[in-house]
């Protein structure tokens, strides 16, 4: 489809219905002319939710797009673009040989938007967008692209190619050696620019890291006191020296005040490589640093006079899932078994011989003490249990009376409690670092190890994979464990949990899914007997089947007398990640419950061939031929291991001709290089307004 096909508000009703289909994140431009027709300005566009559907998308892009540009947010769209921005640069791409996809063309034929789905091996995804410009390549972490139909300042319409539109052609997956070959490119020319401009004041910032470096000068600025005219002045002249070409004055007054907002969590040790412009003597250079006045926590400490110290491994109680002395959070949804995770390990160290300390916003002091004897507590385990539960904001005297108890664990249940009494807001990166400061820094300090149980958010399109709120919280800990149901425990009942190692800077504990927590209530006593058992390895050839879910969809799909699109399931069946649905409806065809055909512009239809029932499966944890859960004691062998085991958690959706075959694991090389730009992008400072680039 041409824009000459039709008018543009017909195209804005067309596209937003597939951008609905497709749940992208659409948000909007300030205006459809000029410069601001490039420009989102809505703080937190980043955090973008999807679109409910196709009805509201249609809707809602044809009325906000009569004076806006829509513009599709790539990270919540579960979206990676290739951009290219010259010819020679159209023919870099073009030689990675790339499979077929929506493709979008800009202001100029070789100005081009290519759309791909992230490769299903990667857990992680540290860049959402490439962009190929003047020979250089460069990666963003989050990014915004302008969508089809919207007017670039030149008058052009973005459009599709043809045959790359949505009627045309599906949005492939990325392969992931060119995912890998691409990261550690783009990385690689970051390094290097940052080298030279470390070692050479004449070295020039090319186009794709202007604005972020000026916002990082202008940030360190702030730090030294200027005022915002003064910052503005010297980011002025910094863009004309040392930018190639310098950017425009309204976009160097965007970055600044950008940094104007910010609270003071910019990292200063990367802007001190940009030294002050026409300053021949700088002042800070006169201070004597080997005065008595200067010996403090600002003292430089000499690293190879510290004590040989072996590296600290998760030791704590018997699971194996938890480092003494060091920071923990254990995210997930609501009844995804955290506490009672946490108060597991608790008991654990307690029956070890340590104390304990529990603070309690969320259970209340009888239900933690019915929680905690179900699990088997005794008077003795809990003589060595100090529970609090909080009235008041805590202060530093508050925590150095809890340290003073000399307990081996702190359990912080949970963070929303502690947020709100203290009135902050976990949303904001100064906030979470006064609670970190107040709630886990001096408990870190002393060698006391914390767990700070948190949620995630309710969406389960848009959760991802970490804490909710800033991501700062996940920056402050050593260790990230998110939690999931997989069976939900009663009483009277079992119930399994899966978790999934998101961070580990100890580097002990098996990256992807670490174990999973079963637990068993006893019918008569309700008693409660758990087990950390070690994730298992599918048997070679295998992947991973949802069975719970393959019986939802296969029950779904028996309810339709005529085939449905693979879409219609994803958004009609609710509560679970798309990409689980994909899963489930992937393994129902390649076993031969469901048929899938094609149909009209490509679609997937899909219909029911056979029933699928998870307790007729013998491959289930829930068929009649499963083993039954074996409880643990304290005196039992920890039944965690390292073995390791394929990820549930890709977000591809399945092979380029609609199939998932088994895929196996990025290799340990690749795998750490990943990890290390995932915690890059968590730890980076927090970018504000538009990013570089001279079409997204």
């Amino acid at each position: 489809m041409t824009v000459t096909d039709t008018s543009r508000d017909e195209l804005l009703e067309t596209y937003g219905r597939w951008f609905g289909e497709e749940r992208f994140a659409i948000a909007f431009t300030s205006s459809t002319e000029g410069e601001d027709a490039k420009r989102v300005t809505t703080q937190g566009w980043d955090k973008t939710a999807p679109l409910a559907s196709a009805d509201f998308g249609a809707s809602y892009v044809r009325e906000r797009g009569k004076t806006k540009n829509p513009v599709i947010v790539l990270r919540p769209s579960n979206l990676i673009v290739l951009e290219c921005d010259t010819e020679d640069d159209l023919l870099r791409i073009e030689d990675l040989e790339l499979p077929l996809t929506i493709t979008v063309r800009s202001s100029k034929p070789y100005k081009r938007h290519y759309y791909f789905r992230p490769p299903a091996e990667l857990d992680q995804l540290p860049y959402v967008a490439f962009r190929f410009e003047s020979g250089k390549l460069n990666a963003d972490s989050g990014r915004y692209f302008l969508a089809p139909p919207s007017i670039h300042p030149s008058g052009a319409i973005y459009a599709f190619l043809p045959d790359r539109g949505p009627d045309e052609a599906d949005i492939a997956e990325l392969p992931p050696d060119t995912y890998l070959e691409l990261a550690r490119h783009a990385k690689r020319e970051i390094d290097e620019m940052t080298a030279r401009i470390h070692v050479d004041p004449g070295a020039k910032v090319q186009a794709g890291q202007r604005a972020d470096r000026i916002f990082r000068y202008a940030s360190m600025l702030r730090r030294w006191g200027l005022t915002r005219q003064q910052i503005l002045e010297q980011a002025l002249q910094w863009n004309e020296d040392r930018c190639d070409p310098p950017i425009e004055r309204r976009r160097v007054e965007m970055q600044v005040d950008g940094a104007m907002k910010m609270d003071g969590d910019q990292e200063i040790a990367h802007a001190l490589e940009h030294p002050l412009p026409d300053d021949d003597h700088n002042p800070l250079l006169d201070i004597d640093v080997t005065s008595d006045e200067n010996v403090d926590s600002w003292a430089p400490i000499n690293l190879a006079q510290l004590e040989t110290r072996p590296p600290i491994r998760p030791t704590l109680g018997q699971a194996g899932i938890a480092y003494p002395g060091k920071r923990h959070v254990f995210s997930g949804p609501q009844e995804s078994a955290k506490t009672l995770a946490a108060y597991a390990v608790g008991l654990e160290v307690i029956r070890g011989g340590q104390p304990i300390v529990v603070i309690d916003f969320e259970m209340g002091k009888w239900d933690a003490r019915d929680r905690l004897r179900e699990l088997g507590a005794t008077n003795d385990d809990l003589a060595l249990l100090h529970y609090v539960e909080p009235e008041e904001q805590a202060t530093l005297s508050h925590i150095a009376r809890l340290i003073a108890l000399r307990a081996a664990l702190v359990i912080i249940d949970a963070a929303a409690g502690a947020y709100d009494i203290q009135g902050l807001d976990d949303n904001k990166r100064q906030d979470v670092e006064r609670f970190t400061r107040i709630y886990v820094r001096d408990f870190w300090r002393n060698g006391i190890a914390t767990i700070v149980l948190d949620h995630v958010v309710k969406n389960t399109e848009t959760r991802g994979k970490y804490a909710i709120g800033s991501e700062r919280k996940v920056g402050g800990a050593d260790v990230h464990l998110g939690f999931e149901v997989i069976t939900p425990i009663k009483r009277g009942t079992s119930g399994i949990y899966k978790i999934t190692t998101h961070k580990d800077r100890g580097g002990f504990l098996e990256r992807g899914r670490l174990a999973d927590l079963h637990l068993h209530s006893a019918p008569d006593t309700h008693q409660i007997t758990w087990e950390f058992k070690a994730a298992e390895h599918l048997p070679e050839g295998e992947t991973f089947r949802p069975t719970a879910l393959m019986e939802k969809v296969s029950r779904y799909l028996e309810t339709h007398t005529e085939p449905v699109s693979r879409n219609n399931v994803e958004t009609t069946i609710k509560g679970k990640r798309a990409e689980f649905i994909r899963k489930a409806l992937d393994a129902l065809v390649n076993e031969r419950f469901v048929t899938q055909s094609t149909g009209a512009h490509n679609s997937k239809l899909v219909s029911s061939e056979r029933p699928y029932r998870q307790a007729e499966d013998p491959k289930s944890d829930s068929s009649s031929s499963s083993s039954h859960l074996v409880p643990s004691s304290s005196d039992e062998e920890s039944t965690t291991s390292s073995s390791s085991s394929p990820s549930t958690e890709g977000n591809g959706r399945g092979g380029w001709d609609g199939t998932n075959p088994a895929r196996p694991k990025l290799d340990a090389q690749d795998q750490a290089f990943i990890d290390q730009l995932e915690i890059d992008r968590l730890e980076q400072v927090a970018r504000d307004l538009g990013l570089d680039g001279d079409d997204g």
